[in-house]
């Protein structure tokens, strides 16, 4: 990762540190964490105590308007991918832009069932056998990972919407842990010969191979390798979903060419089409407000805050990701790079305590996990 010039901070005080990526698996429940919703202005923050996450549903509401405007020129359906996001207390804003929620796990979906309007789709890497039941019955499509799960739960899932997640091998992902079409990869079937043998069995398929690509030309391109490598399965279903990972709600994106591409491939399958956004949905819409509680220096200047990397912000840990800081002008500035020599800012968490940088350069900002995100594994 290329090393960004972070500012660190030199006075006590409030700060904003925005995050990225999906934090739902930080193990941070309801109790943990203050959130606060806003439909403007964050005014009196300073009465309000660190560290929380807040979500800004004016800015929530800029990104759902252009998934709508997708749903309305494209024809496309969009469900909410409560993997990555799964705070219920803005659904009720959120189900009025969307056609409902897709899931990775019992739970999650459990959650898109009962707290959001809209069809509910079932997915997993594997289901087990006491699962079942109750995720059939919570569910609208079922979407198995391999033909060995949709095998196995053939009975059990009689006269359900079934579907197959299906690897293209190949993926926008620069990043093997976050490839799902990365070698040896778990994540969907491969051999359209293997496919077309369960054709009967599904009325659908799910393509999720791409990782927060912002770029319109490489979509196209991915997209027209699947139609090279299935596309004569493709005629035999009835709907696609292409999953999530798509940036189309971001800043430039040729959406209008987005949208042109999404109708002529439903037009020329006779599919309805899905997408799932998770990031897409809420970038930029958040972030965890913390507390600069302390300053010293060793070297160079520090700032200990009241939040921590591991409770907070696993995600920048896991991937080696950036955050960024709000204010973020000073005199002192220092480079940060991906290794553990960051002690930029450390934290005054006692319970996880680390000396891992919160000033750090990031693209997006997510709220918090929910505890219905638990038992997801991870899904890419």
């Amino acid at each position: 990762m290329v090393g960004a010039v972070c500012p660190v901070l030199r006075s006590v005080g409030w700060y904003r540190v925005e995050i990225g990526r999906s934090l739902f698996r930080s193990g941070v429940t309801e109790g943990t964490m203050r959130v606060l919703f806003l439909a403007g202005h964050a005014g009196g923050l300073e009465m309000i105590n660190t560290p929380y996450y807040l979500i800004d549903k004016q800015k929530l509401l800029g990104n759902l308007e252009k998934i709508a405007y997708v749903r309305e020129q494209s024809g496309a359906k969009a469900l909410l991918a409560l993997k990555c996001f799964a705070t219920w207390s803005v659904f009720d804003l959120m189900e009025q832009y969307m056609d409902g929620t897709t899931s990775s796990s019992l739970y999650e979906l459990k959650l898109g069932r009962q707290k959001f309007a809209g069809e509910t789709h079932a997915y997993s890497v594997a289901w087990a056998d006491d699962e079942i039941e109750e995720m059939l019955a919570n569910c609208d499509k079922i979407i198995f990972n391999s033909i060995g799960q949709l095998q196995r739960f053939a009975q059990a899932s009689q006269g359900k919407t079934r579907g197959l997640r299906v690897n293209p091998q190949v993926s926008s992902s620069d990043y093997l842990l976050a490839d799902p079409a990365r070698p040896f990869s778990r994540l969907g079937e491969w051999d359209p010969v293997k496919v077309e043998e369960v054709i009967e069995q599904i009325s659908g398929f799910m393509f999720h191979n791409n990782c927060e690509n912002g770029d319109f030309a490489l979509f196209d391109k991915m997209l027209g390798t699947i139609e090279e490598r299935f596309g004569h399965l493709l005629h035999k279903v009835q709907w696609v979903s292409l999953g999530g990972g798509i940036h189309f709600t971001g800043e430039g994106y040729a959406l209008d060419d987005f949208c042109a591409r999404l109708k002529a491939f439903s037009q020329k399958y006779g599919v309805q089409v899905y997408l799932e956004p998770g990031e897409a949905a809420i970038t930029n819409s958040a972030s965890l407000e913390v507390t600069v509680l302390d300053t010293l220096y060793n070297g160079k200047h520090l700032a200990v805050v009241d939040s921590s990397i591991e409770a907070h912000m696993l995600d920048l840990l896991i991937y080696r990701l950036n955050a960024k800081l709000a204010p973020s002008s000073g005199e002192h500035t220092t480079w940060c790079a991906a290794n553990p020599a960051w002690p930029a800012i450390s934290s005054a968490n006692t319970r996880s305590s680390v000396h891992w940088p919160s000033v750090i350069a990031c693209r997006s900002s997510m709220p918090p996990v929910t505890p219905w995100s638990r038992r997801t594994g991870s899904t890419a």
